[in-house]
């Protein structure tokens, strides 16, 4: 049989079974094709694959009790037959041959060459390497990057108008200054991906000045060997902005970013009005306080027409009002302005930033829309202990909500009319002891249609695997009295965004992640496996610690930590959120354990009591 056809067999096999997983039975008869069929199963990689690594593994199934070997060494398999071998990759083509007895097969990966830097025996700058690359828009006082790559020992400078601008070699400034420009990161974890520099590359920059007057100005660099010179002009023009220009979101969840596609803040919602005062690209420099800017797509944005008055309002006072999701604190405003929130729990606060807004507050009102209600059973009087504000800076107010318990459940951000509205969600509401009765969960399991996720050894996708132990994770909770709401029940193509949406729709009071690991090529699926969990916002960083301590203490599985991850399921701010890797699909043990319907009924029982314990027994601070 083909590695083709027992590919598909696989397939069939898993759907065949129990829930759509492979149980011991099956995977014994799948043993018996793939030993009569004469044949190997390579999981990973697919021959042809281009893999830019100093190394990959080979991951897939053989015979159980086969001796397996990849290029004569010898090759660590389990009781199973699965495997996984690290493998050295050389530039170029790499031919690995897999045999077991007299089933052999044969896979091939190619490394990409690696970059050769310009020769310094020919006067060149290489095309594709100028910066500027891409249009830009600057102010007065921003400093504009300059980048060629162009042959070693040359004397380089840029002509940018009338402005001449000297480049040096970065290999020069490194030495001195210890510069990394060939540092990168995988998977959470830091690597020399190339030289420290580059002996091709030289820098310079240029301060715009308040003469400048450029406008879609092309750098020209010129470099000069020998008394020879070539020259060559860079794709983006730069353009200096006399004046800034107005915008306003088009959307809610408007992604805004620290610099250009950097890190995330708080999204906006619909309508914010914001102030522009430059550009790179796509993005669009948003200047929001003095000195302050964030980014944004310009996709995302529309134009107002010119002179159209700028984004600011004074904040005169603020309420605090209650709602069914908890505590409202409304600050009215004269316009959308943009804003941020920053969560933290050892003071047991809310920080609320308003960008180019001024205080002038002279009232905090508390519950003024609650008319009978008393005042011991309005959220806004269990949540909140009282309000502090400050001007931060120009075009900076900050308010402070000062919650009654450090423990937090849930925030989330929007406008009514031109009303700035933070949400506090109330604790979840149990009504019998031991149980779960009166919460709602949001159990996700990850991928399914045309996003597989990671393949084990014997080709099962992980999203078989996950909607496998969220079904039962499903089953767990409602035994415990919970209602739970399931992003996809089948497998079918739900999309990240449409996931969130039904945890918030649903009213959750947490939404879980069930996913299984795999990892980047050039490392060790030996070295690094285990069970761990992923939180973005501080509120979910307890319940992501005991969710991963329950799966390793009760199943066994090595400890691979708990930890910030910028995750879609994670950053939902209006409910605790987590992301469970239980254990890694190409790990032949943990694998082998993934698939059994025993071991996934033991992490769903596991996660169920984690979940139990985290809603029901948080601490009384």
């Amino acid at each position: 049989m083909t590695n083709w056809n027992l590919a598909r067999f696989v397939i069939g096999a898993a759907g065949a079974c129990l829930i759509g997983v492979i149980s011991p039975v099956c995977f014994w008869n799948l043993a018996a094709v793939a030993q009569t069929g004469q044949a190997i199963f390579v999981s990973y990689p697919r021959t042809g694959s281009v893999i830019d690594s100093r190394s990959t593994f080979i991951t897939g199934a053989a015979p159980p009790g086969a001796a397996v070997t990849c290029n004569s060494e010898p090759v660590r398999t389990n009781s199973a037959g699965f495997f996984a071998h690290v493998v050295k990759l050389k530039r170029g083509e790499n031919s690995f041959s897999l045999a077991a007895g007299s089933l052999t097969t044969v896979i091939s990966v190619r490394r990409p060459a690696a970059v050769v830097p310009v020769a310094a025996s020919v006067l060149r700058i290489k095309p594709g390497s100028l910066e500027p690359s891409e249009n830009v828009g600057v102010v007065a006082g921003d400093i504009v990057r300059f980048a060629a790559k162009a042959c070693p020992g040359a004397s380089l400078q840029v002509k940018l108008g009338n402005r001449t601008i000297p480049l040096y070699s970065a290999a020069q400034r490194a030495k001195g200054s210890r510069i990394n420009l060939g540092l990168d990161t995988a998977f959470g974890v830091a690597y020399q991906k190339g030289e420290v520099t580059a002996p091709d590359l030289y820098l310079g920059f240029y301060k715009v000045g308040c003469d400048d007057s450029f406008s879609g100005v092309k750098a020209v660099f010129t470099a000069v060997k020998e008394k020879k010179s070539v020259s060559a002009t860079a794709p983006g023009g730069l353009t200096v902005m006399k004046q800034p220009a107005i915008y306003h979101t088009r959307h809610n969840d408007t992604i805004i970013r620290v610099g250009p596609g950097q890190a995330r803040i708080t999204p906006w919602v619909e309508g914010v009005r914001v102030t522009s005062d430059g550009y790179k690209g796509a993005w669009r420099r948003l200047e929001v306080a003095s000195g302050k800017h964030l980014w944004a797509l310009g996709e995302d944005l529309a134009p107002e027409l010119p002179g159209s008055p700028p984004p600011e309002s004074r904040v005169s006072t603020v309420n605090l009002l209650s709602d069914d999701y908890g505590a409202k604190i409304g600050v009215p405003l004269c316009q959308r302005l943009p804003y941020q929130v920053e969560q933290d729990l050892k003071s047991g606060t809310l920080v609320l930033k308003i960008f180019t807004a001024t205080a002038d507050t002279d009232f905090v009102t508390a519950d003024i829309e609650e008319g009978q209600i008393h005042p011991a059973d309005r959220a806004s009087s269990r949540l909140i202990d009282y309000v502090t504000w400050k001007q931060k800076t120009d075009g900076l107010y900050e308010l402070t909500v000062h919650l009654k318990k450090k423990h937090q459940w849930g925030f989330f951000v929007d406008y009514q009319d031109s009303t700035l509205m933070l949400h506090v969600k109330s604790t979840p509401l149990v009504s019998s002891a031991g149980t779960l009765k009166g919460v709602t969960i949001c159990v996700d399991p990850g991928h399914g249609g045309r996003e597989p996720g990671a393949s084990g050894c014997n080709g099962t996708r992980e999203a078989v695997v996950n909607l496998a132990i969220a079904e039962k994770l499903k089953a767990e909770l409602e035994r415990l009295g919970a209602r739970v709401v399931m992003t996809r029940t089948a497998d079918v193509d739900v999309s990240l965004a449409q996931r969130v949406q039904i945890a918030i729709a649903a009213k959750a009071d947490f939404l879980i992640s069930v996913h299984n690991n795999s990892l980047p090529d050039g490392r060790d699926p030996w070295k690094e496996h285990g069970t761990s969990s992923y939180w973005y916002h501080p509120q979910s960083i307890e319940a992501a610690k005991i969710l991963k301590d329950g799966l390793s203490k009760d199943t066994g599985l090595r400890d691979f930590g708990s930890r910030y991850q910028n995750l879609f399921l994670c950053r939902p701010s209006q409910m605790p959120a987590v992301l469970v890797e239980v254990g890694f699909m190409i790990h032949p043990d943990e694998f082998l354990q993934l698939i059994t319907p025993e071991f996934q009924s033991r992490v769903a029982a596991s996660l169920a009591e984690g979940l139990r314990s985290y809603l029901t027994e948080v601490p009384a601070n």
